[in-house]
């Protein structure tokens, strides 16, 4: 499994535009650590990736949004490092913009 990083188009399409804007509520958010599954309250990652100013029209069902840590593995610690990444199986790994260690993008979750 690699991961994707910088401002990139979604998957598959260069310049066309999509019909639809793949909706953030419906990514994936994982521990990095330990690799549970994070649940988020709604409305949590559309507003994550607002502030990180992550445009819609650039995630597709490739992306998820990893933790750097979590309740589970990271006892005591409230926010953690957050970034988003697009998983495809043949291309090296890249982040969609930038934060920890695996770099991507910086937020709390």
């Amino acid at each position: 499994m690699h991961v994707e990083s910088g401002t990139l188009p979604a998957a598959g399409s260069t310049a066309k535009t999509r019909e639809k804007a793949f909706d953030p509520e419906l990514m994936f958010v994982e521990c990095f650590r330990c690799g549970e599954p994070l649940l988020w309250e709604p409305g949590r990652a559309t507003a994550m990736l607002e502030n990180a100013g992550v445009e819609p029209a650039i995630l597709d069902e490739h992306c998820m949004i990893l933790s750097d840590g979590c309740p589970n593995c990271t006892r005591g610690q409230v926010f953690f490092e957050t970034k988003v990444v697009r998983v495809h199986s043949n291309t090296p790994g890249r982040d969609l913009a930038s934060g920890f260690d695996a770099t991507g993008l910086s937020g709390t979750a």
